[in-house]
């Protein structure tokens, strides 16, 4: 009976400790769960930090190259007008092997030789008794240049080819006695000549030499020391010039 008394007295307390029990239990279940402690001896570790930027360097920029102004073409030149038919053109004599007595060529007494001007090959007579070379001419006149004394001079036909006219200074005139006739006054000029290897500007008297062989005669002014004549033989410096 006691003990039965006992139990019924005890039960309301009990009651009462298995209420703040089970309290305690709900209480514990909604507290946030416990952080770890740290552990001691661990390092820290540090987000490494991020490098500052480099500056960049901008790039040279190359400057655009000014416009081209477009040249305009340029107008086609004018065609040129065409050339004068040329002058047929005389072939110069082929040289020979020319001989030499000392110092002076021998040449025969007739060669052809080369005026300039006109630029033209002739027959001529080598004559050691004239003492100044002749040539013969179709026409001339006087006139004056510069206050001095003039001539033209119209050279013969040739071959076919037109009369040529040169002008040229009037050195003097000089007087031609003739036989069996009146003598005349003759206008002198220079002119180049070359015979042979000898080459020289020398004085021609002009005439009128249709009724001669040759319409050129080579005197002493050319010939005195430079030549020597072998009068058996002909053409020996030159051969005929060939025809074009």
């Amino acid at each position: 009976m006691t003990w039965a008394r006992r139990s019924r007295a005890g039960w309301p307390q009990a009651k009462c400790w298995l209420l703040i029990l089970l309290g305690l239990v709900l209480a514990g279940c909604s507290l946030p769960p416990a952080q770890p402690a740290d552990t001691p001896g661990e390092p820290e570790v540090v987000a490494p930090e991020t490098p500052p930027e480099q500056p960049v360097e901008a790039e040279p920029v190359e400057p655009e190259p000014a416009p081209v102004e477009a040249t305009p073409e340029p107008a086609p030149a004018p065609l040129p007008e065409p050339p004068a038919p040329a002058r047929p053109v005389e072939c110069e004599p082929p040289p020979k092997a020319i001989k030499q007595l000392g110092k002076r060529i021998i040449v025969g007494s007739a060669e052809y030789v080369t005026l300039s001007p006109p630029d033209t090959h002739q027959r001529a007579r080598i004559d050691t008794g004239a003492e100044t070379s002749s040539i013969g001419i179709a026409d001339y006149r006087h006139f004056e240049r510069d206050g001095k004394r003039w001539i033209e001079v119209t050279f013969p036909a040739k071959d076919g080819e037109p009369e040529a006219v040169i002008r040229r200074p009037l050195v003097r005139m000089v007087r031609i006695k003739r036989h069996n006739a009146e003598s005349v006054r003759r206008p002198v000029i220079k002119l180049t000549v070359q015979l042979g290897s000898i080459k020289e500007e020398i004085e021609f008297t002009l005439a009128d030499r249709d009724d001669f062989d040759y319409p050129v005669l080579i005197g002493r002014n050319l010939l005195s020391g430079r030549a020597v004549v072998d009068v058996s033989r002909k053409y020996i410096t030159l051969d005929a010039p060939a025809k074009p």
